[in-house]
This record gives structure tokens, sequence and C-alpha cells, in this order.
């Protein structure tokens, strides 16, 4: 029995294939710890401000000079111009994480693709497999039966050779 095993010839696209939707899945990865400190930083932020504000208000500017009332001011001023950067740093990241999101979904279609030639190369060498054994069984079966169908009329011959010499000497 002769087996002769083609390999798929896609395996090292599949395998490279397979490496980049890893690659790609730990990018996804990074990307969303990146915007989950990004989205801490700014409620940090915005916390930070908003206690400053609250200070402010509840001091309500009795017994605090006008020069530390306009620091004070201006620094949840620039608190807010760094929440709003920060706003724009996470909506980036959130831009960013959905186009390697899709990157990686397609990479792993792609992948998944593929896998399915190899299932169906494997499915087609199995029926290739199949189609050879019985092949060759019923190739073996058609030999036993000559054999047997040759040792029958042999046995025939042998038996009327019999008679007739039989019947010579009576």
């Amino acid at each position: 029995m002769t087996q002769s095993k083609r390999a798929f010839r896609l395996e090292t696209v599949l395998q490279l294939a397979r490496e980049k939707t890893e690659q790609a899945s730990r990018e996804v990865g990074r990307l969303q710890h990146h915007r989950e400190a990004a989205d801490q930083q700014l409620a940090t932020l915005a916390n930070y401000r908003n206690n400053y504000r609250a200070q402010l208000q509840a001091t309500g500017g009795a017994g605090v000079d006008v020069a530390r009332l306009r620091n004070h001011a201006a620094f949840i001023d620039r608190l807010g111009l760094a929440e709003q950067q920060q706003r724009g740093t996470v909506q980036a990241l959130e831009r960013r994480l959905a186009d390697t999101r899709a990157a990686w979904l397609e990479r792993q279609r792609y992948e998944q693709s593929l896998d399915v030639l190899k299932a169906r190369h494997h499915a087609a060498q199995r029926m290739e497999q199949q189609r050879r054994e019985q092949r060759e069984n019923d190739e073996h079966a058609m030999k036993l039966h000559r054999a047997a169908h040759a040792n029958d009329n042999s046995k025939a011959a042998t038996a009327a050779s019999s008679t007739t010499s039989f019947e010579a000497d009576h």
C-alpha cells in the first residue's frame, strides 16, 4: 500500500498568517492598556480640576488676595486645557484601537480561510487514500477470484481426463 501524502502547499503562508494574527492581537491588547491608562489619567485630571474648583468656591474669596485667586483660577484653566488634551489623546487612542481591532479581525478571517483550505486538502487526501485502498482491495479480491476459478478449472480438467482414462481402461 503506497501512501503519498502531499504537504499542504500553503502551510508556510498559514504559519505567517497565524503569527501576524497573534501580533495584531498583542497590539490590540497593548492599545487597550494604553487607552485605559489614558482614561484613568483623564479621570484624575477631571477630579483634580473639580477639587480645585470646589476649594476656590469654598473659600469664596474671603481673606484671599487677588493674586492668589488669579493664580488659582489660572491653574484651574491649565487643568482644563490638560483635560482637553487628554480627552484628545483618549479619542486618538480609541481610533487607533478601532483600526487595529479591524486589522486583527481581518487577519483572523484570513487565517480561518487558510485553515478551511487546509482542512479541505486533508479531506481530499483522505478520500484519495480511501479510493486507493478500495482499488487495492478490489484488485486483491479479483486475483483471489481468478486463482480460485483457475484452480476449479484445473480440477475439472483433471477429473475429466481421469474419467476418460478410467472409461478407456474398462
